[in-house]
C-alpha cells in the first residue's frame, strides 16, 4: 500500500514542469502557448474544431488538406496563447510566412509532447 505524501507546492511545480507553456520571446515581448490541458473547455473545443481532421488513404498516406491546415494555424495559435495581444503582435510580425507559422506550431507540438523535461528557453 502506497504511503506517499505530496505537498501542494511540489504538485503545482510538477504540473508546471510537465504541462507548462511553450514560450516564444520576440521584440521584447513573449508569447506563451498553453498546453491543451490548460485551456478552458470552450477553448479546447474551439482548438479541436479549428484544425482539419487528419486523413489517411488506404495505404496510410496522409491526405489531410494542407491549405486548410495552414489557414487554421493563426487561429489555432490565438486559441493557445495566454496573451491575445502578444500573439497578435507575433502574427503581425510573421505575416503570411506559412513556413514560419508551421515551424512555430511544430515547435509547440514537439515541446508539448516532450513532457517538459526541462523548461523552455527564455
Amino acid at each position: 500500500m502506497a504511503n506517499g505524501t505530496f505537498d501542494l507546492e511540489s504538485i503545482l511545480a510538477d504540473a508546471d514542469a510537465e504541462y507548462g507553456s511553450t514560450k516564444i520571446p520576440f521584440d521584447g515581448k513573449r508569447v506563451e502557448l498553453r498546453n491543451v490541458l490548460r485551456l478552458s473547455k470552450e477553448e479546447r473545443q474551439a482548438f479541436q474544431n479549428i484544425l482539419p481532421e487528419s486523413k489517411k488513404d488506404e495505404n496510410g498516406k496522409d491526405t489531410t488538406d494542407g491549405e486548410e491546415f495552414l489557414d487554421a494555424l493563426p487561429e489555432a495559435l490565438r486559441i493557445l496563447a495566454e496573451d491575445k495581444d502578444a500573439v497578435d503582435a507575433l502574427l503581425e510580425r510573421v505575416g503570411s510566412k506559412n513556413d514560419v507559422l508551421l515551424t512555430i506550431f511544430k515547435h509547440y507540438m514537439e515541446d508539448q509532447k516532450a513532457g517538459k523535461a526541462s523548461p523552455s528557453q527564455d
